[in-house]
């Protein structure tokens, strides 16, 4: 896979059931590579194969139907909407199959929230709790509920634990290798913190 400018000629291969690092100095076109995968950069490869199909996703709702989603470094600008509720933040991803004629089917929204919110183990009053008021493993956790909602059989970490204290780092830690050995999710978990790559994966890339 390239992109022009950032990433020059990338091959790997991520299996279910298997968490895969990349890491790298910043500028090595880490962050580039995940969102080419996500269908968020312009790129090209020779081949580029998802649960057996060829094809290349040109934009993120293409990528999200083959089954991939991507939690971002910066969730605070790139990925939650912070004055917004748990429940909010969580659904958004799968608005669609909530849908009952021109509106929202309530009780089912609460349904997949209040699920999730226990599979994550988010610490917080309630599901209408502002994002905002989270820490940072917490909103973390809700990102990562967002894109499990969505039935995501390729999981793209960008930076997983950062701004994340220790107790949250272990929990977050222990979610994805669950994941991955319970659920067949294959991770792709995007790191400079080498200890945490050498904690949980099966290989490791070096950009």
């Amino acid at each position: 896979l390239t992109v022009s400018g950032s990433v020059d000629d990338v091959s790997l291969t991520l299996r279910p059931g298997e968490i895969v690092g990349i890491s790298g100095l910043i500028g090595s076109g880490r962050t580039e590579l995940a969102r080419a995968l996500f269908g968020m950069e312009n790129a090209s490869a020779r081949r580029f194969r998802v649960a057996g199909k060829d094809v290349l996703p040109r934009s993120v709702q293409e990528a999200i139907s083959l089954g991939i989603a991507y939690v971002p470094e910066d969730r605070l600008s790139e990925g939650l909407f912070l004055t917004q509720s748990i429940e909010r933040n969580m659904v958004v991803s799968i608005l669609d199959r909530l849908r009952r004629g021109l509106f929202l089917d309530r009780d089912a929204m609460r349904g997949k929230t209040e699920e999730m919110f226990a599979a994550m183990q988010i610490a917080a009053p309630s599901p209408e709790t502002a994002v905002g008021n989270l820490s940072g493993g917490n909103a973390q956790r809700v990102m990562l509920g967002r894109w499990l909602l969505t039935g995501a059989k390729v999981l793209i970490l960008n930076g997983p634990t950062v701004g994340v204290d220790v107790g949250s780092k272990a929990k977050i830690h222990h979610i994805i290798r669950d994941l991955a050995r319970e659920e067949g999710v294959a991770v792709l978990m995007i790191s400079d913190d080498v200890p945490e790559l050498t904690g949980n994966c099966n290989r490791i890339h070096v950009m």
